[in-house]
């Protein structure tokens, strides 16, 4: 165990503001730090501290991710001296143990939770016989969602604090479920200190509406400059990600895809080697390398489709800003000929990502005040009512559409749409694939995500159309029966199959006829 953990200045002030929020009377709160400012650290830090005044208590540590949980557990104890127990899957901590690391796929379900509880006191043991006074979310971008909202409803006397790379002002979802921001910082200020290496942006004319000509501008790209170094490249869907693997290789360029087909053991150990600097060169992938995954030698990252959103934008480059010898920078190549990019987006968006978290204060009580005054009633009562559509969303089994919601990859005008005419379908119909005219529609706006179905697509392009000034006329809205008052467009097809087969000559249904002459049932 090292004697003392020297911690970086922003890890000193962020700490602090962490004791200002408390003192103030605040129990849950989100502190906004960029990628690759060693959260870890802060983590341990905090546990330690933590322990030592609270000698009965538990602190739990919940990742999203399952990937680094053993080499943290390590490092507490290495590092700070803390024994941590690992809760995930069939493994448990120990009874002794007064911090545990864990999951929130594992810590979220309600047995593990009794489980361990009767491991601790007795099989007659409850919750409260853990004494967990204090828990840390990472990621916590994601705790919308119902699983992290449960886990904090069965510890309410804890001490909530969430870490997330996401900047507050343009994350009110994640923010708003805390009472406040106890700490932010921007990526700009950790690469003026030296602790990341700066992106350099790229503007490359990769042409989107021609596969094989985008393929051969990315492999041109990494065999004239990034030959034998390490590299992303971010695509659209899993064929696509597979189609560049193949290629790439056929090219005489070691890759991979990492979609969420490839999991478990093998792909652990293939990102632990590509870390090393083993493995392939160029990994190929959609959303999965966008959040808990950091490799320092990394070169280079492709982006040639328009991205939705400053968070999606922040979690890709993230990747690529640790520093690592010989490194002094990070190349990213974005599409200046995708659709729906105007001139300067990536100038704009870049900007953002940099300096999201920079306040016009000088210390971080100034910044705990500026959190405290622009978290409001109003926005919390916005944020509950975003969660419960998302639930509701979810409950229809339209788990594309809840994650895009829960990970804020849709606009807020958009969300608001939805409050108001919350996303309807059969469960049959949640699983329809979506057609080619909705994907193309989508991937024109930059909403599109791989795996969305057709009742999905639906319903955010009803919403997107209403946010760019579409009005539709009164003879489109149902105007009895069960779903009165809704757009045609929005009411589940099985619902007018079962119309068709017994009620043919409801009114109901003849007003779906006559909506379907008029409009074509668009």
């Amino acid at each position: 165990m090292s004697d003392e953990i020297n911690l970086r200045g922003y890890q000193d002030e962020c700490i602090q503001g962490m004791r200002t929020s408390i003192n103030r009377g605040f129990s849950t709160m989100a502190c906004v730090l960029p990628t690759g400012s060693g959260k870890t650290t802060i983590f341990g830090s905090v546990v330690k501290s933590y322990l030592e005044k609270n000698p009965y208590k538990r602190a739990v540590i919940i990742s999203h991710l399952g990937l680094l949980t053993s080499q943290t557990a390590k490092r507490f104890e290495d590092e700070w001296g803390v024994k941590a127990g690992v809760l995930q899957a069939d493994r448990f901590p120990e009874k002794e143990d007064r911090c545990i690391i864990t999951t929130m796929q594992s810590f979220r379900i309600a047995d593990k939770q009794i489980g361990f509880a009767h491991l601790v006191g007795g099989w007659t043991a409850g919750l409260k016989s853990l004494n967990i006074g204090l828990i840390i979310i990472d990621e916590c971008h994601f705790a919308g969602s119902a699983s992290y909202q449960g886990i904090l409803e069965a510890f309410p006397d804890a001490l909530a604090v969430g870490f997330t790379a996401t900047p507050f002002r343009q994350n009110k979802l994640m923010t708003n479920l805390f009472q406040c921001v106890a700490y932010t910082c921007s990526m700009q200020r950790l690469i003026d200190e030296g602790y990341l290496v700066p992106p350099v942006l790229h503007e490359t004319p990769f042409d989107t509406t021609d596969q094989a000509e985008m393929f051969a501008s990315i492999i041109k790209i990494i065999k004239g400059k990034h030959d034998g170094e390490k590299s992303i490249v971010y695509l659209k869907t899993i064929e696509e990600a597979e189609l560049l693997q193949g290629i790439l290789t056929d090219s005489g360029i070691s890759a991979k895809a990492v979609t969420a087909k490839f999991k478990g053991a093998p792909r652990d150990k293939l990102l632990a080697d590509f870390r090393e600097g083993n493995g392939p060169d160029v990994l190929t992938t959609i959303d999965v390398l966008t959040a808990g995954f950091d490799s320092p030698n990394l070169r280079a990252i492709f982006i040639p489709y328009k991205v939705g959103s400053v968070t999606t934008y922040l979690q890709r480059v993230g990747r690529g800003l640790r520093p690592d010898t010989g490194k002094t920078k990070c190349d990213v190549y974005v599409g200046s000929a995708s659709p729906g990019i105007e001139p300067g987006f990536w100038e704009s968006i870049t900007n953002k990502m940099l300096n999201q978290g920079r306040t016009e204060y000088d210390n971080y009580e100034d910044a705990v005040e500026f959190a405290e005054n622009d978290f409001s009633e109003e926005l919390y009562k916005w944020t509950l009512d975003v969660v419960n559509m998302a639930k509701d969303v979810k409950k229809l089994g339209m788990d594309g559409l809840f994650d895009m919601i829960v990970t804020k990859q849709l606009p807020e005008e958009m969300l608001n749409i939805m409050i108001g005419e919350a996303p309807t379908t059969s469960k049959k119909g949640a699983k329809t694939k979506i057609t080619k005219h909705q994907k193309e529609w989508l991937y024109a706006r930059g909403l599109y995500k791989d795996g969305l179905t057709k009742q999905e697509a639906s319903a955010m392009i009803h919403a997107k159309k209403q946010v760019d000034g579409w009005k539709p006329n009164s003879d489109e809205f149902v105007k009895t029966g069960k779903h009165e008052g809704k757009h045609f467009s929005q009411v589940p097809p099985a619902y007018w199959g079962i119309l068709a087969k017994r009620f043919a000559f409801s009114p109901t249904y003849k007003e779906y006829l006559k909506y379907k002459k008029t409009y074509g049932g668009k």
